[in-house]
């Protein structure tokens, strides 16, 4: 009995056993199968994971992109981009959200502006962190969110917040787009933030360097060596001192062994030495993180347009458009000064047919229709009563009287002898060239040639409105700035069309009829015969038939009596600091001699208040100049660079050959592209370019060689004998470069000592634009703009020179706010600062003796943006600052010897090379003597009501948060 108990017991541990073995098998198998589902769903969701991660990133950079097309981005743009999601997706991902009834779940939220038609809302705030804390930016917040479902049901919610910044570039004190450098020789403190997103190079000569604020680069800190390799340890290493803390007065000085690299340096060959992490721990101690460079964090701030989004250079800003450009790349065009404006001055060569009907101008995208269905030819504005008499219309141009405008406004008849007189006409006598008159083509055939469209953005649609006839009809001439009465203690007057002699002694200040400083400066006393004007293309010559007895004349009707509007820019004119003849004296070369557009400010903002209604002018107006006369076809372009693949006109001198390192003293042409002469090519932020291409095509002098060009009216034989014959005659060798000859753009005026090349018409492409009379802007002048008094930028794609004090209506030196004043911008290839003591005819008598340009103490209160040259390596034999460009100290251009000081108020900018004022920088010999620079920034750009109009925004989206919704109400 007690074994069969046992077995019992036997039975039931077995079958207990086998049940837990069982449960054990099924637990196991369940546990396989719950793993596997989990993992499948692990694996499914995560698949939703990264299809939610995926978006998300697209997303931002689509955003991203469609902010550097428009930092202004409206309803539309952000629902094209949540209607665009990616489609590169595994095909059982959606982009769905369940909680909101199966919506897309590929949204971007913002909050509605109200006032600016449900547009996301921007505003206005300060930076607080990063690289750019303490700047003010145009900041919109974003929220980005992405729901991803896979096809078997798992969800992923993704979120990010972001947010987008415009910057204002003028609420720095310095900013550059390329390699920043200074090296001053007094004390100089400029004060405003300063910024490079290439190498920074702080050296001093003698005095100290002040950086009160911020300072930044995107490359590297060097203190050994100039950008052209001279060594600072020769005479450059006194003291930079930098800001320990913004507005405490605190600074440190950084020695010439505390930049981010050691060993030598030289702009496109940086030391691969870096003094790290030494210098990162110098600047975020010694410098409390006011002092960086890329090593610390720092990146570059870049331009909508310079980004790959749209695929342009920052010299871009300035250009005029491609034919097309609406089409192949509008965001381009959006971003372009020229679409922008509120008034474009715009003149070109006459098209194929040998007329303005078919010019370049009448190519550009969104150009305004003229009443002619054309531009207005510049050549019906030229006449002489004692032409022979003929058809005014048809047989020009041996026009006997004003031409009649076609759309009967009245310009040629109503105003004649009051504000409008003729454009220039040659006052040859003689069948061939004579020296005694100096003309170069036939009698009576227009001197200034060529076409003109003046048009406006209209207030209501943005469309622009031709108004070329009505701004003509102010007025186009200028005065007579060299009155031969007392000239040498005695009246030498000769009368047309004899040439007469240039003074021997610097003359008095051109005008006397606009504001200046020095009110004790003797002018010339003339007054302008177009008052009203507001561009003056020529001006009453030096000698006109009124004038007997050498007084400054009354205009007349003959053309014979007026001359171009040309000054002698030293810098362009010379190779290296001396003359052609090896010193300071010699006859002006061809290169030096820049014919201009004057632009009356004061009459320009009188014509632009009246027109307020009408003309666009958010926060002021924006006026944009191109004169593209001359200019010519580049026919091997980098294709980044000049927008296309040949065949293109890009605005640029055209001509590489000016630094030529071998020949120290002359820089004579050596024929292939040395350092720094590419001003057209791909520069990397190294300094390297990347598609050099050698170019002369800008010293063909295209009026002497061509049967299509600037001289030629309606066909060919204008000129007064053969192209090398009439050169021959009027031009000479360079005598430091006899090997050249005459056809190159360092040739010299032959006769008359330079008068030649102020009568007759360019040999090159020079043109510039010349601001006057802005002196006594205010908003009483301009007016009010958006509730807020209205501001002028004026942009030129060409160089611009600024005569007499600016924008300092109480001609107050120290910049009270209380001086009447606008904001102010003037943006150009280049910009060069002419005092109240300037005369155009001084820069023609002593070309290469600046003591007889003397100037004096001017003030000038606007922002600038410009181009500066292309530093290279000092070529031996040469100054110990030849090759830099200039440094910030010089970024400002001077043709004068200074006495007193200049006062500056504003900030400084450049963004480009520059591509028609190429001349390399150089002082002190020929060209100008530095003035005692008051330079200061303006600290009223750092509210963003008192920006100029249209100030370039730097941009920049930063990301605030970034999160998964778990529960699905989130």
């Amino acid at each position: 009995m007690k074994n069969r108990g046992e077995q019992g017991i036997a039975l039931i541990t077995a079958l207990l056993v086998l049940v837990l073995i069982s449960s054990i098998i099924v637990g196991l198998t369940w546990l396989v199968m719950t793993d596997g589902k989990l993992g499948t769903n692990n694996a499914d969701r995560e698949v939703a994971f990264y299809g939610a991660e995926s978006g998300l990133e697209t997303m931002t950079a689509a955003l991203s992109a469609a902010f550097d097309n428009n930092y202004d981005l409206s309803a539309a743009d952000i629902n094209k981009i949540m209607t665009t999601p990616p489609t590169n997706l595994p095909s059982n991902i959606q982009f769905w959200d369940p909680i909101n009834a199966g919506n897309d779940g590929y949204v971007i939220s913002f909050t509605p502006d109200p006032n600016n038609g449900g547009n996301p809302l921007a505003t206005n705030h300060t930076i607080l962190s990063g690289q750019y804390s303490g700047l003010v930016g145009l900041l919109t917040p974003y929220t980005l969110t992405v729901t991803a479902r896979t096809a078997t049901g798992s969800e992923v919610k993704l979120q990010r917040l972001v947010q987008t910044a415009a910057i204002p570039v003028f609420q720095f004190g310095i900013f550059s787009q390329t390699d920043l450098s200074f090296f001053a020789g007094p004390d100089f403190d400029f004060g405003g933030r300063v910024h490079t997103n290439g190498n920074l190079w702080l050296a001093e000569n003698g005095g100290t360097l002040t950086l009160e604020q911020k300072t930044t680069a995107a490359g590297e800190v060097i203190r050994t060596n100039l950008e052209n390799g001279y060594p600072t340890s020769s005479s450059y290493n006194t003291t930079v001192d930098i800001t320990k803390n913004p507005g405490s007065g605190s600074y440190a000085a950084l020695t010439t062994s505390e930049g981010s690299t050691l060993g030598t340096s030289s702009y496109g060959a940086i030391s691969a030495s870096l003094n790290e992490p030494a210098f990162a721990n110098l600047a975020s101690g010694t410098y409390n993180g006011n002092l960086g460079n890329k090593e610390t964090g720092v990146t570059a701030l870049n331009l909508g347009i310079a980004t790959p989004s749209i695929g342009g250079q920052p010299i871009d800003l300035i250009r005029l458009p491609l034919p097309g450009e609406a089409v192949s790349n509008p965001n381009k065009l959006a971003e372009r000064y020229y679409s922008q404006a509120s008034l474009r001055i715009l003149l070109s060569d006459y098209g194929p047919s040998g007329t303005c009907a078919d010019s370049d101008i009448t190519t550009l995208p969104d150009a305004s229709p003229n009443e002619a269905n054309s531009p207005v030819d510049l050549s019906t504005l030229a006449w002489d009563s004692s032409a022979p008499a003929g058809d005014k219309n048809t047989t020009l141009p041996y026009s006997s009287g004003p031409i009649a405008s076609t759309n009967n406004s009245g310009i040629l008849s109503t105003n004649i002898a009051t504000n409008v007189f003729p454009l220039p006409v040659s006052g040859a006598t003689t069948a061939s060239y004579s020296s005694a008159n100096g003309y170069w083509q036939k009698q009576y055939y227009p001197v200034i040639q060529g076409c003109l469209k003046i048009d406006y953005q209209a207030t209501a649609g943005g469309s622009f409105v031709d108004t070329t006839w009505q701004i003509l009809n102010q007025g186009y001439t200028g005065l007579n700035i060299d009155p031969l009465t007392g000239r040498n203690g005695a009246a030498s007057f000769v009368a047309p069309p004899t040439l007469a002699a240039l003074p021997t002694k610097q003359i008095v200040a051109q005008g006397g009829q606009f504001p200046i400083l020095n009110t004790s400066a003797t002018t010339v006393g003339c007054t302008n015969p177009s008052t009203t004007a507001i561009i003056r293309l020529a001006r009453l010559r030096d000698n006109p038939s009124t004038g007997t007895g050498g007084v400054c004349g009354t205009p007349t009707q003959h053309g014979t009596d007026y001359w171009p509007n040309v000054l002698f820019d030293t810098r362009e004119g010379t190779l290296r600091d001396t003359g052609p003849t090896g010193t300071n004296t010699g006859n002006p070369t061809v290169a030096g001699a820049m014919y201009y557009v004057e632009l009356d400010v004061a009459n320009l903002a009188a014509w632009l208040k009246a027109n307020s209604a009408s003309v666009n002018n958010v926060t002021g107006y924006t006026v944009y100049f191109s004169d593209r006369r001359g200019d010519q076809i580049d026919t091997n372009p980098p294709p980044s660079v000049n927008e296309g693949t040949g065949g293109n006109k890009t605005g640029a001198f055209g001509y590489d050959d000016f630094v030529n390192p071998s020949s120290a003293t002359a820089g004579c042409p050596n024929g292939k592209l040395d350092q720094g002469e590419d001003v057209e090519g791909d520069y990397n932020t190294t300094g390297t370019d990347t598609n050099p291409a050698f170019r002369t095509y800008g010293n063909d002098m295209p009026t002497m060689s061509s049967s299509t060009n600037l001289w030629v009216l309606k066909g060919s034989g204008t000129q007064l004998g053969s192209p090398s014959t009439l050169l021959t005659n009027i031009l000479a060798t360079n005598a430091q470069c006899t090997g050249s000859g005459t056809l190159w753009p360092w040739a010299i005026a032959k006769n008359n000592a330079g008068n030649e090349l102020r009568e007759n018409p360019p040999l090159l492409f020079r043109r510039a634009l010349k601001l006057v009379d802005g002196a006594n802007l205010s908003s009483t002048v301009l007016g009010s703009c958006d509730s807020v008094p209205c501001g002028l930028t004026i942009v030129a794609e060409n160089p611009v020179y600024i005569q007499g004090d600016y924008n300092d209506g109480n001609l107050d030196s120290t910049f009270a706010s209380t001086s009447p004043h606008v904001a102010c911008a003037v943006i150009a290839d280049a910009v060069t600062l002419l005092s109240d003591y300037w005369n155009d005819v001084n820069s023609f008598a002593f070309p290469y003796n600046q003591a007889d340009r003397a100037g004096n103490t001017t003030m000038y209160r606007t922002a600038v943006v410009g181009g500066k040259g292309i530093p290279f390596v000092q070529p031996s034999g040469t100054a110990a600052d030849f090759g830099t460009d200039g440094g910030m100290h010089n970024f400002l251009r001077y043709l004068e010897s200074w006495s007193g000081t200049l006062y500056y108020h504003g900030s400084v900018v450049s963004f480009y090379y520059n591509h028609q004022a190429v001349g390399t920088y150089k002082c002190c010999n020929t060209v100008y003597n530095p003035p005692t620079r008051g330079y200061k920034f303006d600290t009223d750009f750092l509210t963003p009501s008192l920006l100029p109009p249209k100030t370039p925004m730097l941009r920049a989206i930063n990301t605030l948060g970034f999160s998964q919704m778990i529960l699905p109400t989130q």
